[in-house]
């Protein structure tokens, strides 16, 4: 049929014994949309021109049954799988056999990377391998699984490669270096797929629990609760833009039809949860009544009574509980967990009440009581009856007169569906405006995190929704360079955000902040820490706007005979203007001595005048990190960011912090040529983060 006018096309229909897609691969377009292949339960796939309908002559031939085949990105080839221990390459023009990639068992999946020179096959033999397309030879050994692997997908960018296995796992794989980039991502039964969305943030995972996961490819957190999704082995597909799920299941009636379920991503996150930052882990922390004891234990809280009695289930997520607080009242609990997050739970009930949400490390916050969460919930503005109707389409069940449940009938169900969607039409859709905000979002937290293919992604489809918005396209070109160097510099996907020098200066920096790319010694780590959690960009920290992309690292001591070591000082960081202050963004990789100086700042002028002004360990600044021999709430220096090491373990009771110092120039008129950063060696290791003049 023509898609535009709904024509049929003058052609014979094309018949196909297979009975369901789910059972067998469906049929697919080549990219130039001229062919498509016939997958019959045969040993043969025959293509067919779609101009005549007419087969090539050649047909794809394997010595047992053709399980799967998938498209070459330009159309010019066809991979096809067989259980012979298989997989073939195939010119879709002349049928011509060009090359095979053989396993040592039946093979059970295969891909392309998306710019076509490599293919990923994995199968019965417990591994995946990767193959070059122009010569046909294995790239390296080969990535072994505990189980058969039943599906590989490259991201989008083609930098990784998602595996899912027999063995209840899916792994997630750096192409260049072949190395895990995440700890395995657990189901609780068989995996039969994984789809990375169009931006390459998220993984889609297809069960055999009949549930559809989302995870966060860059931390491995699942978005919870998982989709539920009745047909195991059916797809998971996204939009073009990312904005929508689509997921194929059994329609929960008794007529056990198949549905399409769309699901929408363009969730605007809310503010973050304030919280605040602990000084020392405690495993164990009790109400101020005592009424309650709560007991951390990896991704469990145990709450008891005085008398260690349970009183309800454990409270359970995904990712480990990094600390636990109760309120003044004592009636609500609040957690933050080691992947960032922070939620609020009922420990009487041991229910949340909210959602999770990132958090925001504030040293004054205090837990909410209970009430106040209650005044912040929306009054509910529908009728009884539609509160009725939400429930019945949301469970698919109505409750009858002994409180039992049935479920309901297709034509009911479309019927709440239609009532529901004509009275609040808003709540059935994203409006153009959310999914833009949602692009926003997206782009944002991509460039703060140095992922520029993801970041140029979202702001493709902000230009084009916003044609002539200067500040979009100069964010798009600057993502797009920095894309360019990041790869020139880097083979592997995690190097490329890793990157020293870091990405070049944006064109959105005001001249007042100073340009340290030839300055950094060091990307987002600090020795053997990471400042991965530190926001990256035009940041703004106590007041003042900074261009955070980097670290200037100073030793803390004599160099002596060790190789490569940091320098003692750095001299000559161009400023080159007048200026009434200037702010540092720093702090020091180690724990100093209160009021021993850790490092100094020459500042030299035009008139070739000089200022030095130390700073004080104690007083000016301190240790990036906090933790029980220094504590975090400390008044002077205050931190103007706190946060924590993304790597690290989730009972470390270790947190980051970063520092400003503001220093008033005595000679205002005067223009500043340069500044030196002068490590005082006393054992401390400063560092500079950006400096801004005003």
């Amino acid at each position: 049929m023509n898609a535009r006018s709904r024509e049929p096309l003058h052609l014979p229909p094309i018949r196909y014994k297979v009975k369901t897609y789910y059972q067998s691969p469906q049929p697919r377009f080549n990219p130039d949309g001229g062919k498509l292949p016939k997958l019959e339960e045969t040993n043969v796939l025959p293509i067919r021109k779609l101009v005549t309908g007419e087969a090539l002559d050649q047909s794809l031939r394997h010595d047992k049954k053709v399980s799967f085949f998938a498209f070459s990105p330009d159309g010019g080839r066809v991979l096809t799988l067989s259980g012979d221990n298989q997989a073939r390459l195939w010119d879709t023009s002349s049928g011509e056999l060009l090359c095979s990639f053989g396993h040592d068992a039946p093979v059970n999946c295969g891909t392309f990377s998306p710019d076509g020179s490599m293919v990923a096959t994995g199968g019965d033999d417990d591994c995946v391998r990767l193959s070059e397309l122009s010569s046909g030879s294995l790239i390296g050994a080969p990535l072994m699984h505990g189980d058969s692997v039943n599906s590989v997908e490259f991201s989008p960018e083609g930098g990784r490669l998602a595996t899912a296995c027999r063995d209840r796992t899916v792994e997630l794989w750096d192409v260049f270096t072949r190395a895990r980039l995440l700890r395995p991502l657990l189901h609780d039964q068989k995996v039969f797929r994984a789809d990375f969305s169009p931006d390459g943030r998220w993984l889609a995972t297809s069960s055999q629990g009949n549930r559809v996961r989302l995870w966060d490819t860059d931390t491995g957190r699942m978005l919870a609760p998982p989709l539920t999704h009745f047909t195991p082995f059916g797809p998971a597909v996204f939009s073009p833009d990312g904005h929508l799920l689509l997921t194929v299941r059994r329609d929960l009636t008794l007529e056990r039809e198949e549905v399409a379920v769309v699901w929408s991503m363009a969730r605007v996150e809310p503010p973050p949860l304030p919280i605040r930052p602990a000084t020392a882990f405690r495993p164990e922390l009790h109400s101020a009544d005592r009424r309650f004891t709560a007991i951390l234990s990896g991704s469990r809280v145990y709450i008891e009574d005085n008398s260690g009695k349970a009183v309800t289930q454990p409270l359970a997520q995904t990712a480990a509980f990094r600390q636990a607080y109760f309120s003044r009242s004592d009636d609500v609990l609040v957690t933050e967990s080691a992947d960032g997050h922070g939620q609020v739970w009922d420990p009487s009930a041991g229910q949340p009440l909210m959602p999770p949400l990132k958090t925001r490390y504030d040293r004054n916050a205090r837990a909410p009581a209970k009430k106040d969460l209650r005044k912040d919930l929306p009054a509910a503005s529908r009728q009884k009856r539609e509160l009725v109707l939400l429930a019945q389409l949301l469970s698919g069940n109505r409750v009858d007169e002994t409180g039992g449940f049935h479920p309901m009938a297709k034509s009911a169900l479309m019927d709440a569906w239609n009532q529901l969607k004509g009275s609040y039409p808003e709540a059935f859709t994203n409006s153009a405006e959310e999914v833009l905000a949602w692009h926003g979002q997206e782009a944002k937290a991509c460039e703060q995190t140095w992922n520029w293919w993801s970041a140029g992604f979202h702001l493709n489809f902000l230009v084009k929704a916003r044609p002539g918005n200067q500040t979009l396209e100069t964010r798009l070109a600057y993502a797009q360079r920095a894309l360019v160097a990041a790869n020139g510099q880097a083979s592997g996907y995690l190097e490329r955000r890793r990157v020293i020098p870091p990405p070049s200066r944006s064109p959105l920096a005001r001249g007042g902040m100073v340009d340290l790319s030839t300055y950094y010694n060091a990307s987002r780590s600090v020795g053997k820490s990471s400042l991965a959690a530190l926001p990256s960009g035009l940041q703004t920290f106590g007041g003042t706007t900074f261009d955070v992309r980097g670290v200037l690292q100073l030793s803390g001591q004599k160099s002596g005979a060790v190789v490569n070591p940091l320098p003692e000082q750095v001299g000559n960081i161009r400023v080159n203007q007048k200026c009434r202050r200037l702010h540092f963004l720093h702090a020091t990789a180690s724990k100093g001595e209160n009021g021993r100086e850790a490092a100094s700042y020459v500042v030299r002028y035009a008139d070739r005048r000089t200022q030095r002004i130390p700073m004080v360990y104690g007083q000016d600044v301190g240790s990036c990190w906090a933790g029980p021999e220094e504590s975090l709430m400390m008044d002077k220096p205050a931190p103007v960011w706190m946060g924590t090491d993304p790597e690290a373990r989730s009972d470390d009771a270790r947190w980051l912090r970063i520092f400003k110092s503001t220093w008033e120039s005595p000679w205002p008129e005067v223009e500043i040529t340069s500044v030196d950063f002068v490590s005082s060696l006393s054992g401390a290791a400063p560092f500079l983060v950006a400096i801004t003049a005003d």
